[in-house]
């Protein structure tokens, strides 16, 4: 339960899925909300609906990988090349931010917790990747 909120699963995982080789500093917790309408249709129940991601960032790609409701790994794995994505934008809240991006005219938003009970590491590769993909592309 809940190993993907664990590193050295996350690591033994993207070895298994033979994905790139794994920078514990470059990755995250994200979620995709359920919709306003859902929330007015199904009320409580429509928290049933978020999805949950890990995101993992590359100099050359971002690896989207779903997370099931209790927190475990799953082998549905999108690889979007940084090339393909546009309107890349990062929002700091206080206790929770959003990211959002576009590939290929589809919009992806996010919202992801600056601080995870569960994933100490959430904090520090927030600031990481805050200083190593969005401060960065602004001064280039």
């Amino acid at each position: 339960m809940n190993n993907g909120f664990k590193l050295d699963k996350i690591k033994d995982y993207f070895e298994l899925e033979k994905l790139p080789e794994f920078d514990d500093k470059s990755i995250l917790y994200i979620l995709k909300d359920a919709s306003l309408w859902q929330y007015i249709l199904f009320n409580f129940f429509a928290t049933l609906l978020i999805k949950h991601y890990l995101i993992y960032f590359q100099p050359n790609q971002i690896i989207l990988i779903k997370l099931t409701l209790l927190g475990e790994l799953t082998k549905n794995i999108k690889k979007i090349p940084m090339e393909k994505i546009t309107n890349l934008q990062f929002k700091r809240g206080t206790i929770r931010s959003k990211l959002s991006f576009m590939v290929d005219n589809q919009k992806f938003e996010f919202k992801l917790p600056n601080l995870l009970l569960i994933g100490k590491w959430q904090k520090a590769n927030l600031k990481q990747i805050i200083n190593d993909y969005f401060l960065s592309a602004k001064t280039n």
